[in-house]
């Protein structure tokens, strides 16, 4: 998802960058990832990077580079990084984070997408 910030400039979420293939990310285009399908398969990405961050000083170095660039609200990183989280508790909170921008997307007309390839 694409979020227009204040200034007028159009950035991806940290949430929403992920390493894939061309052909899938072009498959994709703009359409929104169904949520019933993809969103534990996120969460369950997300919580490993969570893991490792909080595991190895170098994961933790890059994710703050990476943070300071996609990750624009100190109050959602906080509920949603901070040390000691269960699978089901980090869930939760990126659900909390993730839904209302996800809704509002549909709201807006993004369609919903499932990748078909093989």
């Amino acid at each position: 998802m694409i979020k227009l910030t204040q200034n007028g400039i159009i950035r991806d979420e940290f949430w929403n960058l992920h390493p894939t293939k061309r052909e899938i990310n072009s498959s994709k285009s703009n359409n929104l990832p169904d949520w019933d399908m993809y969103f534990s398969k996120l969460c369950r990405l997300e919580y490993y990077s969570y893991e490792m961050m909080n595991s190895f000083e170098n994961v933790m170095e890059a994710f703050e580079i990476c943070a300071g660039e996609h990750l624009n609200n100190n109050e959602l990183r906080g509920r949603i990084y901070r040390k000691g989280l269960s699978l089901q508790e980090f869930s939760g909170a990126l659900e909390e984070v993730i839904q209302p921008v996800y809704q509002s997307a549909k709201n807006c007309g993004f369609q919903n997408w499932i990748y078909t390839g093989g």
